[in-house]
């Protein structure tokens, strides 16, 4: 009798405990990535001002990609998200293929983040999005150029260099124990 009385109120607790999890607390939010994707013109102070009241402290702004391309959006951003008294951080999309392209890239990113108000004393992080699927798929060689790209930051005096990417794509087209850096946005 206790068994048939037992067994579905343990079917019962074990589906509420399932169903439990299925709303578990939204996790928190340390800071958005933006880019021209958002808004071309850039966001307004009034977006940022709202975002930070939520309890967000800290802002990704796309600054550049490959060797040419400049962010439409990424003074506006950055400028906008420093007087809301976010913390702000920049990337770089990676189009590199070689040392000395990754190399390039660094230069242009560095040229770039001057140009739109990053400062590298005070603001936070500079990061390569490592995502792109027409970069090399020889995960030894695209891990060579990232830590070119990453070693080329610092020695133009970026302190703060971090890499991001999904995933799937960095246990796949990266050696992760290999790149240099220690905590990446994945």
């Amino acid at each position: 009798m206790i068994k048939r009385i037992l067994a579905p109120v343990a079917a019962v607790a074990l589906a509420f405990s399932f169903a439990l999890s299925a709303f578990a607390a939204t996790p928190d939010v340390d800071f958005i990535d933006v880019s021209h994707h958002n808004r071309e013109q850039g966001l307004p102070l009034a977006f940022y001002q709202t975002v930070k009241a939520s309890g967000v402290q800290g802002v990704v702004v796309k600054v550049s990609e490959g060797t040419g391309y400049l962010d439409p959006s990424a003074s506006v951003n950055i400028a906008n998200a420093k007087a809301a008294g976010m913390v702000v951080s920049a990337y770089h999309f990676a189009r590199y293929t070689s040392v000395a392209s990754a190399k390039a890239e660094a230069a242009h990113f560095d040229k770039s983040l001057r140009a739109v108000g990053f400062n590298k004393a005070t603001d936070g992080y500079v990061v390569v999005d490592v995502e792109a699927t027409n970069l090399p798929n020889n995960a030894a060689k695209l891990t060579e150029y990232t830590n070119a790209f990453i070693a080329q930051m610092k020695a133009l005096g970026y302190s703060k260099v971090d890499l991001y990417s999904g995933s799937a794509f960095y246990n796949d087209r990266l050696v992760p124990k290999d790149l240099d850096v220690d905590k990446p946005w994945l």
